[in-house]
């Protein structure tokens, strides 16, 4: 979506959704219970991936004002309530969490 302004996910798309997942573990590290570590890479970029594929599929952003600079704006977010917060978890429902995060936007 952000090099594409389409409707599909594509690798900038996860490698922003991992950095963002990762940038909000260091930021709040001294709070998290779990390290990035302990939940793992893997788990992190699954979430990632699958996270992108339902933004994708699932929002319903378009017209002359959106464009794939608004999803990374959005994407990269780390604060309270970020897409970042809900992914950075081994167990997460990621269809459940992209539905959550896109109806508070």
């Amino acid at each position: 979506m952000i090099t594409t302004n389409a409707r599909t996910k594509d690798l900038e798309d996860v490698g922003l959704l991992l950095h963002s997942i990762l940038r909000y573990a260091e930021a709040n590290a001294e709070r998290l219970d779990r390290s990035i570590i302990s939940i793992g890479y893997s788990t992190l970029l699954s979430n990632a991936d699958q996270a992108a594929c339902w933004l994708a599929e699932l929002h319903v952003d378009t017209g002359p004002d959106w464009d794939g600079c608004v999803w990374l704006e959005r994407l990269e977010e780390i604060s309270e309530g970020s897409l970042a917060q809900m992914l950075y978890a081994e167990d997460v429902d990621v269809e459940s969490a992209v539905i959550r995060w896109l109806s508070r936007r």
